[in-house]
């Protein structure tokens, strides 16, 4: 059956009532069949991506593929908080929304957190660590490539979106992102999600003088990891030489019962004997 113009106008219009950008399939599905004449939602397409009002882009989850449908034209930085309700930017990308990188990354990263979980109880064995940052971070295989942007989408631990901030760009778009410290604590957590050990350690250096360890310190109690990530965090704040041993001693205080990594899968490393932690060797510290 083809197609008019007076159906066109009729589904667009209805698409504009749902107010948004970013659609599924059985979400065209249903406007087109509520509309005069019932609609073929796959020609509806078609003829929308003719006339340059649609945009079809992939999802690819690892396992399998899914497609979406965008209207508007939103920008990378958009369209990554449109694919899942309630996510926000983490890891490098909130970095760069915190002042701390110059350039927009090539790789937006956007959280959705996962239902809350049982939290675990287990007494950690020193082999289990050794073993777990012997392999290599474990990436996200979920993404999105847009208009030059390859968006990678997270599925970090529940936190109730603990640190989250909101802002508004000029043009009115909304972003939501981790502050500060939830950021740092994040990047230290995933180094593989924001450049690398030497990329953390600049952004440490970068924002020592306005970061609030008491915040830090909440934050930290509150995530309660069941790795010693506060060892790193110590190791990373030294290396900044702004914070004293008094500053830092909250953060001895957590404990520093097992050796640490600084980051997966590390080839040639140093010991910190103070922080009981493994970092590259190439890693440009101050003691």
């Amino acid at each position: 059956m083809n197609i008019n113009n007076q159906q066109v106008n009729e589904f667009e219009n209805k698409l504009k009532l749902l107010n948004k950008k970013v659609l599924k399939f059985m979400e065209i599905k249903s406007i087109a069949e509520s509309v005069s004449g019932k609609l073929s939602p796959v020609k509806i397409i078609d003829t929308l991506i003719e006339k340059e009002k649609l945009k079809v882009i992939e999802l690819n989850l690892g396992v399998r593929k899914e497609k979406r449908f965008v209207i508007e034209k939103p920008d990378p930085f958009e369209l990554a908080l449109l694919l899942r309700s309630g996510s926000y930017f983490t890891h490098q990308t909130a970095l760069y929304l915190n002042g701390l990188l110059v350039k927009k990354p090539k790789i937006i990263y956007v959280n959705s957190e996962q239902p809350a979980k049982p939290h675990y109880d287990g007494e950690l064995e020193q082999d289990n660590i050794d073993n777990a940052f012997r392999a290599h971070q474990r990436q996200s295989k979920s993404l999105v490539k847009y208009n030059g942007k390859e968006i990678r989408l997270l599925n970090g631990m529940n936190t109730k979106q603990l640190g989250m901030i909101k802002t508004q760009k000029a043009d009115g778009t909304t972003l939501y992102y981790t502050d500060l410290e939830r950021t740092l604590i994040d990047i230290t957590v995933r180094p593989g999600y924001s450049g690398g050990p030497n990329e953390v350690l600049n952004a440490y250096k970068g924002s020592s003088t306005r970061l609030s360890l008491p915040k830090l310190m909440e934050y930290l109690r509150t995530l309660d990891y069941k790795y010693p990530y506060h060892q790193a965090i110590g190791f990373y704040l030294e290396q900044t030489e702004k914070f004293s041993e008094v500053d830092l001693l909250p953060l001895k205080q957590l404990g520093l019962n097992y050796d640490f990594y600084l980051s997966h899968a590390m080839k040639k490393t140093k010991f910190n004997n103070k922080w009981r932690l493994y970092y590259p060797e190439d890693l440009p510290t101050t003691n």
